[in-house]
This record gives C-alpha cells, structure tokens and sequence, in this order.
C-alpha cells in the first residue's frame, strides 16, 4: 500500500479457469500439465497484443488486468476461439476448455495484485460461463455494447457468492455475433438455480479424491447443457468442499432453489455412489437413489453415474417448479410457467395432456415469441400426435413440427430438443442417416436428456442398425430405469429385434411394453407383425383387433406409406407379417 493510504482504480478483470480440472489430472497429470502449459503458451500472446498484465495465478486459475473492457472482452474472445481451434480433432479425454469472467470494477492496489469485490465478481462470472464461454458483468457489458462484433445473452440477475447483491450478467458462446439474432433468455428469476455440492469420499483413500470430485463436476457439466437451469459453476461450489453444511444456508449463500449432495464410498473393486436432490426452500428430498457399480473402467462409471444421476432429477427439478406454478394463478403465468407445466402434461403421455401442453406452449409463445424451448417441445408434441394417430392428418402434423423445430433452431442452434424435434421428423420420413446425425446431436449438447438417447436408439432401429438399437436402448432402461418414456424404448427394442428376425424376444418385448402402455401403437404393430410371420393365427388375429381398437384407421396400406422403416426390404417383412396377421388391407 501507498503510505497507509489504499490505492484504488477502476479496472478490467478476467478471471479465468479449465472446465473440468480435476477429472483431466484423475486422469493424465502430466499430460494435462503440459497440455495447460501449451494453451498457455498459445494464448498468453492474445493477452499481451490488448495490454493485459497478470495480476494472479493459482493453480489451473488466472488473473488479467486490462486497460480498457473493450480490450478485455476482445482479449477473451480471440483467446476462447483459439483454443476452440487448438481443440478441434482431439479426442475428447485430450481437450481442455477454459471459462472466463470479465468485470469492470474498483479494486485495490498492492503492488503487482489486486483485490476487492470488482475481483470477485470477475471470478464468480467465470463460474457461471459455460466451457469455452465468457460472461461478464452488466457493468462490463454497457462499456462495450456497441463496440464490439460479438453477441451476448442476457441471464437477467444472478446471485452469487459473497456478493451482497445480484450482478446482472451477460453470456457470450462460440458462434455468436452481433448480426445474430440473440437467444431469448427466460427471466432468471423464473428459472430455477441448482447448486451440486461437491460428492463427499467416504472410502478413506484420498486417491478417491478425484473420481468423487469428477463425479461431481461432470454432473455441474451436464446439467449446463439444461438452458433453463442456472447451475451454480464448479469453482462456488467447490468452496464447501470437506465442511459439514447446512443446505438451507448454502442454498442462500448461492442464491439456489435446489441442492444436490452426495457421496462415494468404494470397497474393492465396487463403488457405491449415493445422491438426493433437496427443494431450499424447506428440507424436503424430491428424489434420492443409491447406484452400485463394478469399476472395470472407472471412466465408464463416471460417465454412466453422470447420465443416470441427471437423466433422473432433471424430471424432479421441472415437476417441482411446476407445483410453484400451481401457486399462481392463470392470468399470472409467465412462459417459463407454462412450459414447465407442459412439460409435465407431455410426461404424462395422453391425447388430451398433449393438447393441454400445445395450449400452455402456445401461452408460452404468445408471451415471450422467442423462446426456442417453447417452439421445440410444440414440434414434439405435432410429430408425436402424427406417430400416435392423435393429429388430424399425420402429414400435416409432420410439416407444423417440422417449422416449429426450424424456427426453435433458429432461435438457439444449442437447443437439444429442438435438434431432437428434426430428427424425430427425418425418422418419420426415412431419412435414416440424417436422423442418426441429428440425434447424435442431441446426445452432444446434452447427455442427460433421456428422450434424446431413446431418440438415438430408435433412429437406429428404423435404419435397421439393429445391434446398435438394441445396445442404446438397453443403456437407455438401465441407467434411468423410471423415465417416462421408457415404454418407448422397450417397445423400439422390440422393433430393432424384429427386424433383425428376432421375432420371439420381439414379442416378448412388445408384451412388456404394453403392458406398461396399452396404446403404444408402434408397440402393438410389432407386435401383430412378429406373431404373424410366426404362424400364431389366433393370437395374431387377437392382436390385429387390439392394435384396431387403438387406432381404427390402421391398414397394411398406411403402414406402407407412414411406418419409417428405411430399408425396403425390412419394411417388406413387416407388411408381410401385417397381411400373415390379418391386418386390413386397405
């Protein structure tokens, strides 16, 4: 300090970090080293060209100080695409992503450092951004709003850490630019804010250390790919890591409305991991589950632990908003209340909860006309109306999603449901290749959306990668063994034994899933076709008039013209068994 006198200037500050730290060290110290050091190297350059000193380093974790945002903000996105290219055609076990935080704030001086709260904010803005991202304070954000190429996301206020007020924060992805249409942030008031503590080890081996720390930043990772959940960033949470907390003090500490804890416990060559989900706001569990494990690979473990962990309290989280939504009355509903309560009725898998949740998504729409979540669930809702018979007419259904997913994709070309939505069409009209593709895109942005890895299953089942099919799908019923689709899944596992020839474990598997939905109607036609082939007269001729019950308009004509089998030959076969069956022609 300057004569007992604290020096204090204005400054600009990026904070910066590697995603998912612990899990590359677990894996390849030394390689992750010298992989952290070449970045490093590669982007110290960027830092120097717009005037940036270092102020801090701390392990994985860096301090720049600039002398203007704009430099600051240009400084960190040259930085971001360099090391996006750098990554391109790695392996996914050998890629480092790095998160940055930009404030524009008053610190402290000592020397070569700096302190204070505009410090702070920079590095809890670099909690918030997503790997290969940047956020910045709204402090930041109006010194270079019309002074840069880059567009940015609003997420409204945000609470953090030892910060006594919200900071209003804007995020930046790769791709965006200012000529792009900015993606449509639901109000963060509104959506919910989830904190995953880190697991706790409790098998007294420190080497354990990192497989519980990268259970845990695997599963923050994850659920950032839900864009209408805040996720409090790895860097907050790890600040409890090894103290006892108090959930409802950790959870207004972080401005959270859901906690997830948990622990890792191993014994030989088995790990027993245990997770609950906790509402705040009063104590209660809304889910909990227990998973026992063989660690052959402990890389698959993690990896598998992650999606079954997600996959199961991504349904609780949307279920326990839309009861906070139940508080409100109608003429108060805000877009993220109506989608939450569509999404409920979707779960729920009738003809008339889906025309409940198209109205609530066209409130949503009316609302907020560029919410992308909102147009792509409607695009589900049309392509699963033509799929069930539900709609008027099964082409006309087909189109309206078709648009409705075009239009989400346009809003936010990051929306998995919007990328499932095109490839559930490209299934519907055989495009099988491009299905798979679009599928695989989902599973990409976010790994823990269970429909998405049943879309994958059952776009491989209709081009007839039968094998493939059956290995998804049975991932799919083995790690979240309590989705609301899961009747799908059994019954596209159905369909890919089928058409492999496989026509008695087709049967069996179609009998279990509609024993759990009756009018299942993919279900039941795989069903008619597999006892057709097989000579069962009787019970074919019983399963043709069930199969009608359903779905009266049903004939072997409409199957040829409508049932997305991709293969000629394939789709032959099930016509056959159709006809063998007893199935109307016309």
């Amino acid at each position: 300090m300057n004569g007992g006198k604290v020096e204090r200037r204005l400054a600009a500050i990026v904070a910066i970090d590697v995603a998912g730290y612990s899990r590359l060290m677990s894996a390849d110290e030394e390689g992750t080293l010298a992989r952290l050091k070449a970045h490093r190297a590669a982007i110290d350059p960027i830092g120097e060209k717009y005037g940036g000193r270092i102020v801090g380093t701390a392990g994985d974790g860096l301090l720049l100080e600039f002398p203007s945002v704009v430099d600051a903000v240009n400084a960190s996105v040259e930085a971001q695409g360099l090391i996006h290219e750098r990554n391109q055609g790695l392996p996914d076990e050998k890629k480092m992503e790095f998160r940055l935080g930009v404030n524009l704030g008053d610190v402290m001086v000592d020397g070569d450092n700096i302190y204070g709260d505009g410090v702070n904010i920079a590095a809890r803005l670099e909690g918030l951004a997503e790997p290969g991202g940047v956020c910045l304070s709204n402090a930041a954000y109006e010194q270079i709003r019309d002074r840069v190429e880059y567009g940015f996301e609003d997420l409204g206020e945000v609470s953090v850490k030892n910060i006594a007020r919200p900071v209003r924060t804007w995020r930046w992805r790769i791709g965006a630019m200012a000529d792009q249409p900015a993606v449509a942030a639901v109000q963060a008031e509104d959506r919910p804010c989830v904190a995953v503590l880190p697991f706790n080890n409790m098998s007294g081996d420190d080497e354990q250390e990192y497989f519980a720390d990268g259970i845990s930043e695997d599963i923050i990772t994850a659920l950032s790919r839900f864009q209408e959940f805040l996720i409090i960033a790895r860097n907050t949470t790890f600040t409890y890591k090894g103290t006892a907390v108090d959930i409802k003090q950790v959870a207004g500490e972080l401005g959270a409305r859901y906690v997830l804890e948990g622990s890792v416990r191993k014994g030989g060559n088995r790990v027993r991991i245990t997770a609950q989900l906790i509402d705040a706001d009063t104590g209660n569990h809304l889910w909990a589950e227990r998973y026992d494990r063989e660690l052959d690979d402990i890389f698959a473990v993690q990896d598998e632990i992650t999606e079954a962990v997600v996959g199961a309290i991504e349904p609780q989280i949307y279920a326990a908003e839309r009861l906070r939504g139940q508080k409100k009355a109608p003429s108060n509903l805000g877009a993220w209340d109506c989608v939450t309560r569509a999404l409920f009725l979707i779960d729920k898998v009738t003809r008339e909860d889906f025309q409940a949740a198209r109205e609530l998504l066209d409130q949503a729409i009316a609302l907020d006309p560029d919410y992308a979540l909102a147009y792509s669930l409607q695009a589900f809702v049309s392509t699963w109306n033509a799929v069930s018979g539900w709609g008027q007419r099964a082409d006309r259904e087909l189109a309206r999603a078709e648009q409705l997913a075009q239009r989400a994709l346009a809003l936010d070309a990051d929306d998995a449901w919007a990328h499932y939505g095109v490839g559930f069409i490209y299934v519907m009209t055989r495009r099988s290749e491009a299905a798979i593709a679009a599928m695989r895109t989902v599973t990409e942005i976010n790994p823990g959306l269970t429909i998405g890895q049943i879309g994958l299953g059952m776009a491989y089942a209709y081009a007839g990668r039968s094998d493939e099919a059956v290995a998804k799908l049975e991932t799919v019923l083995r790690t979240n063994p309590r989705g609301s689709f899961n009747f799908t899944a059994t019954g596209f596992t159905a369909l890919a034994h089928f058409l492999a020839g496989r026509h008695d474990r087709a049967i069996e598997l179609a009998d279990n899933s509609i024993r759990e939905r009756p009018d299942f109607i993919v279900s039941r036609l795989v069903r008619v076709a597999a006892l057709g082939l097989s000579g069962a007269e009787a019970e074919a001729g019983k399963a043709v008039k069930d199969a009608l019950a359903i779905l009266p308009e049903t004939t072997v004509a409409k199957q040829a013209r409508f049932f997305p089998i991709s293969d000629d030959a394939a789709l032959q076969t099930d016509l056959d068994g159709l006809r063998q069956a007893g199935m109307p022609e016309d």
